[in-house]
């Protein structure tokens, strides 16, 4: 894709088992090829544009990413570091983008686990 803005990095979500309530989470179908989905490119958020609600965050935005027509191109998700201390710990605030409306639908932590390397 050549829109957007720039810098940015691109990322997807991993599904993982969900049998267990404690780390560590394992990739479905497996590590070696786990079953990606909901494509996003991230960058900082653009003062003034339509994805601005928090302005020192980081936005996910699904609708930049390789989504084809699944729901999941709608999602703008800000990202935040929640401890100056531990650059792994996220707190997160999803919208729903439809047309020029922003709706605002929840917040998630994420943590990370481990790195996947998928199609340089």
């Amino acid at each position: 894709m050549s829109f957007g803005p720039a810098p940015f990095i691109q990322g997807y979500n991993v599904v993982v088992d969900q049998k267990a309530n404690e780390p560590p989470f394992e990739a479905r179908p497996s590590e070696e090829n786990p079953k990606r989905h909901g494509f996003f490119r991230v960058h900082p958020v653009q003062s003034g544009g339509k994805d601005s609600r928090f302005a020192q965050a980081l936005l996910l935005d699904y609708g930049l990413g390789a989504n084809g027509l699944q729901l999941s191109g709608l999602l703008r998700d800000y990202l935040v570091q929640v401890y100056a201390d531990d650059p792994t710990l996220l707190l997160g605030s999803a919208d729903l983008a439809i047309g020029p409306l922003r709706i605002p639908s929840g917040f998630f932590v994420l943590s990370r686990q481990n790195q996947h390397n998928f199609g340089s």
